[in-house]
């Protein structure tokens, strides 16, 4: 039983005692003394009265039935400290009276003091107060108190649908966004209770976006889909808007564009939920710049020695944006003029004349168109065609050539490899394949029976296959790596006397390049055994080379060394009754060495075309 309803028991104990109390006292007057109530509760002062004089001689002495010490005087007061019946006496004493002290004795019911009970109050709390859907909001009572110190009952109403006994400390996820009104009701024993109420603000939980593009490495004016990958986790996408470079161009999951002008853009997809979120991602792209090509002519043709030749270029670049034509008539790496008309006179004792024309565009690429014009011939003209320009790696890549000779016939040669030498493939038609991804260049030489040749090359950008892993080539070499790819042979034809070397003279070298010239790391001449092999260097830091005698593979290491632009290397290779292999190479600044190929006649140190 709690104290509060054994107060109350008392209490009515203490009224029924009084009643009583009273009726007897109505019945059978007690004389002696008089009390301001008689049924005090614990702690309220009571007035006790004696009805008889108390003067002295006379005395009037108080018990008051709790064992506190008694009391003197006509009137006195006290106080209980403990509730219950207990009888107060008075003795009244006359010392010049015979008789016996007077004893008079009242009965008197201390009731204890009721408290009557008090209401708890409530006190609710939420972490975090403004969730997103799909959080766990943990809800907390525990400040709530009872005056009393009685414990407390809680029920909750988290969602608007009734209160429910769920402790001091339950949790809740909503899964809707909004607002909601939490009711927390705090009960004690006595039933009384307290009810608090706050809301909280559900969020929307925003949604998550990222951007793929395909293809990975795109040109200029190559179509380019961008897809957006989209998550809500409480709801659905209902919106999807595409902007490249601040400009508006799609709303829908894939977008598909194409960029004009090479370079580095932005795209930007914004999404928005069925709540009205919103979610972005961001995707920098880069586009990659489609290389110019290069042609040229000029006039007369065949050039007359001595006089001015007019040369024009005949240039393009797919997105417009050429900025240099340069020409260079010697070979030497240095450019002698810029322009889209040159005019040159050469030297009549200048028996061949080297010209190539480098056509540079904006965005850094370029082409080159070469050609050995030799004075009173008509020159041949070609074109050369790639299969496809963006091929991927080991994807087999089918070159066509196309010449023609206005006094005369052509043979074609392919340098598939950039090593310089075109002994790769023979024919109008050659193909390869690319192991490595980035730009790659292939050359044609065709070479009419007078001696006259050309060069045209066919520049690719090879693409990453996206699943797998492509190795990258290190350092700044002179040539690429070694391509894997098919040559075509090439068919000799029939021959009279003196016929050529056989197994004809290969001459290899490879390197780098470097700030003034190239380092040349390998050089090597493959001759049939017996065949003489001279070797000569012109230009500034040349080596002695010795003259030898072929025997199979023989490598040059007097000419692996860094060498100037301008540095001319000639190489030899003859046999009596034999055609012989000779090799020009010269040094240029900032580009690959150029490379001259043809043979030598019995008896005769001047080259000439091959056969």
């Amino acid at each position: 039983m709690s104290k509060r309803r054994a107060a109350r028991r008392i209490a009515v104990g203490t009224i029924l005692g009084a009643a009583l109390w009273a009726a007897a006292a109505l019945a059978e007057p007690t004389p002696g003394f008089d009390a301001s109530t008689s049924t005090p509760t614990v702690g309220q002062e009571v007035t006790f009265t004696a009805l008889d004089a108390c003067a002295l001689p006379v005395t009037c002495s108080w018990d008051f039935g709790d064992n506190s010490p008694t009391e003197t005087g006509q009137v006195v007061r006290h106080a209980y400290a403990a509730a219950g019946l207990v009888t107060v006496t008075l003795t009244t004493d006359d010392p010049g009276d015979s008789a016996d002290p007077v004893t008079t004795g009242k009965d008197l019911l201390v009731a204890p003091v009721v408290v009557p009970n008090r209401a708890p109050k409530a006190v609710a709390g939420a972490s975090p107060t403004n969730p997103f859907t799909s959080q766990v909001v943990q809800f907390d009572a525990s400040g709530s108190t009872d005056p009393d110190g009685d414990p407390l009952t809680y029920e909750w109403d988290l969602d608007g649908s009734g209160f429910k006994p769920l402790g001091e400390k339950p949790s809740h996820t909503y899964t809707e966004d909004g607002t909601v009104t939490v009711s927390l009701r705090a009960t004690d024993p006595d039933g009384a209770d307290s009810v608090a109420f706050f809301t909280i603000t559900v969020r929307n939980q925003l949604p998550t976006v990222s951007i793929e593009a395909t293809p990975k490495a795109p040109l200029s004016d190559e179509q380019v889909s961008f897809t957006a990958f989209a998550d809500d986790r409480d709801g659905t996408i209902k919106s999807y808007a595409w902007k490249v470079d601040g400009e508006a161009f799609g709303t829908t999951q894939v977008a598909t564009t194409s960029f004009a002008i090479p370079g580095t853009h932005e795209v930007r997809v914004t999404v928005t939920d069925d709540d009205g979120g919103t979610g972005q991602a961001t995707l920098r792209v880069t586009i990659g710049n489609r290389a110019p090509t290069a042609a040229f002519s000029y006039a007369p043709d065949p050039v007359a020695k001595g006089q001015p030749v007019n040369f024009t270029a005949q240039a393009s670049d797919p997105e417009g944006r050429l900025s240099k034509l340069r020409w260079d008539f010697n070979g030497d790496g240095t450019y002698d003029a810029e322009g889209t008309t040159v005019t040159r006179t050469f030297p009549v004792t200048q028996p061949e004349i080297d010209v190539e024309l480098k056509v540079t565009d904006l965005d850094g690429g370029s082409a080159v168109a070469t050609k050995v014009i030799t004075p009173g011939n008509l020159s041949p003209t070609a074109t050369v065609a790639a299969s496809s320009t963006t091929p991927l790696t080991d994807e087999l890549v089918t070159y066509t050539g196309a010449a023609s000779d206005p006094d005369g016939q052509v043979t074609y040669a392919w340098d598939l490899d950039a090593d310089g030498d075109y002994d790769d493939a023979a024919g109008s038609t050659a193909a390869r394949t690319f192991a490595v991804p980035g730009k790659a260049v292939v050359r044609l030489r065709v070479t009419d029976n007078d001696g006259a040749s050309l060069t045209v090359e066919q520049e690719v950008v090879v693409q990453a296959r996206p699943a797998s892993t492509q190795s990258e080539t290190l350092g700044n070499p002179i040539g690429p790596q070694a391509p894997v790819f098919a040559p075509v042979p090439v068919p000799l034809p029939a021959l009279g006397r003196p016929r050529l070397l056989t197994p004809f003279p290969v001459v290899r070298f490879a390197g780098a390049l470097t700030a003034g010239g190239a380092r040349l790391t390998l050089f090597t001449i493959k001759a049939p055994r017996g065949a003489r092999i001279a070797a000569s260097c012109h230009g500034a830091g040349c080596p002695v080379i010795r003259r030898t005698r072929a025997a199979g593979l023989e490598r040059l290491r007097a000419l692996q060394r860094a060498f100037r632009a301008g540095v001319r290397i000639e190489v030899r290779v003859t046999k009596p009754e034999r055609i012989g292999k000779y090799v020009r190479i010269t040094m240029r600044k900032g580009r690959a060495p150029a490379r001259r190929d043809a043979c030598l006649w019995p008896g005769s140190r001047s080259p000439r075309a091959c056969p």
